[in-house]
Order: C-alpha cells, then structure tokens, then sequence
C-alpha cells in the first residue's frame, strides 16, 4: 500500500468518528384504487391550471391598451373611426374584467404536493 492510500478499515473508522448517521426509514403506505388515484391527479390538473387561466385575458388586456393608446382609427369598411375606437374600449373593458375574475379565481385555488397526497388519502 503507498502513502497516499488508506485501508478501508482505516477509512470507515474515520467516518464513524466524524460523521452522525440519521436514520430516516419511517414510511406511510397508501393503498389506493386506480380510479380513484386518476381522479385525484386530473383534479390537482385542473387546479394548476386555474392558477394560469389569467394569463389568456391579461395578454388580451395588453394588446388591446396597447391598440387602444397607439392606433389612429379612421374609417373603414363602411364604419366610422368612432364605432372602432368604442369596439376596441368595449373589448379592453370586457378583457379588464374577465383578468381581474380569473386573477380572483386563482389567487383562491390552493394546491400543493401535500394538499394531492391528503386527497389521496381520503
């Protein structure tokens, strides 16, 4: 053996002396259908998607502000540059109010890798 090397007995001795071993080999064992196990998942889906529904109607809200602010409406299409501009208002307002629903909607939804597996074992 060189000098550079250490025996193995030598090696795990050095372990024991500095190291503490925690023992963590408690378990929790669920016995759970496939149905049932299915519908619990598709629910924390589908809640985690209401968590992101906001996104849709707050980019509509961007972009038509935008259009909104930037635009320079004139008449087109038989309809005058106030009916397009009143349009554009109406929809930004729809926008407004189905962001702040969605936002409202998603800051109430709670999920969270403990609130699926007391789901599950329910």
């Amino acid at each position: 053996m060189n000098e550079g090397e250490i025996s193995e007995e030598v090696l795990q001795q050095k372990l024991y002396q500095t190291n503490t071993i925690h023992w963590n080999l408690e378990q929790v064992v669920i016995v759970t259908t496939e149905d049932k196990l299915r519908l619990c998942l598709q629910n924390a889906i589908n809640r985690l998607g209401a968590k992101r529904a906001w996104w849709t109607p707050a980019a509509l809200l961007v972009t038509l502000t935008v259009a909104q602010t930037t635009a320079e409406f004139k008449d087109q299409l038989g309809v005058p540059a106030a009916t397009w501009q009143a349009v554009f208002l109406l929809l930004a307002l729809v926008s407004l109010i189905w962001t702040v629903w969605a936002v409202w909607k998603a800051a109430r939804v709670k999920v969270s890798v403990e609130s699926i597996v007391s789901e599950i074992k329910q």
